[in-house]
């Protein structure tokens, strides 16, 4: 699709993850897409069912 790839998916979740650094330590998704895990990962998500129904998470206290 010709939105893809632009860059404009990585502009909004850097802008909501430097927010939600102000109320939260972490941030869980679930995601069922390749594209959304490719996604999720290449941003410094991990892997994991460590919580329950999420398939990726970030713990945003390591990043500041």
């Amino acid at each position: 699709k010709e939105y893809r790839r632009k860059g404009l998916g990585r502009l909004l979740l850097v802008r909501i993850l430097n927010d939600a650094k102000k109320y939260f330590n972490i941030v869980v998704l679930h995601t069922d897409t390749e594209q959304g895990d490719k996604f999720y990962t290449s941003s410094g998500f991990v892997k994991g069912t460590k919580y329950v129904g999420a398939s990726h998470y970030l713990n945003l206290y390591k990043r500041m």
